[in-house]
């Protein structure tokens, strides 16, 4: 089966000077075919999604040995963030009686 390239680039020249003498046709059928496709989608994603009952799979259960190092990993994060100190910082926007030349000091 010999494939002849010259054929097929006669068919795809007719094929393109019939497409373009009918534009609004052509354009008018792709959009309707991107119309339909787009249906499909939505039809396939969203409509019959929302009638399918989810499985329920197995019961999820966390090892006790997992369970206690998270536990102990989330205390030790607790207790490093109650030992942080904070640092306080001048409100800028108060109104204060001290002078400017007394702040740079």
């Amino acid at each position: 089966m010999k494939i002849n390239i010259k054929k097929i680039i006669k068919i795809l020249e007719r094929a393109s000077t019939v497409l373009a003498s009918h534009i609004f046709l052509t354009c008018l059928f792709i959009v309707f075919l991107t119309l339909i496709f787009g249906a499909l989608l939505f039809y396939k994603y969203i409509i019959l999604i929302q009638n399918v009952e989810p499985e329920v799979s197995e019961t999820f259960q966390l090892k006790e040995d997992a369970s206690k190092n998270i536990l102990r990993f989330l205390g030790q994060e607790e207790q490093r963030f109650k030992q942080a100190d904070s640092k306080e910082y001048f409100d800028l926007f108060r109104k204060t009686d001290v002078e400017p030349e007394q702040l740079t000091d």
